[in-house]
């Protein structure tokens, strides 16, 4: 597995390679992060840490908690954002 999100009400999803392994071993992979690093980079940046294929480098903490949100349109030209996994 590459990437999973899970949480109440969601349907659980789980994204896998095709092909294993998933970065050639000769591939260096460095990810630079610092305090305004959010969402989808802070979710690449968990899988390269977790799947040990290679290194996040930066001194600050990223910005958010690498949650799944939806956005529902509401009236008014407004709308609703509401975390659904995490």
């Amino acid at each position: 597995d590459v990437v999973s999100a899970r949480g109440r009400g969601f349907p659980g999803v789980i994204y896998r390679s095709q092909v294993d392994p998933i970065l050639d071993p000769k591939t260096k992979l460095v990810v630079l992060i610092n305090g305004q690093t959010a969402s989808a980079a802070e979710i690449v940046s968990g899988a390269v840490q977790d799947l040990d294929v290679g290194v996040i480098v930066g001194n600050d903490r990223t910005f958010g908690k690498g949650l799944v949100q939806n956005v529902e349109d509401l009236p008014y030209n407004t709308a609703l954002k509401y975390t659904v996994a995490k």
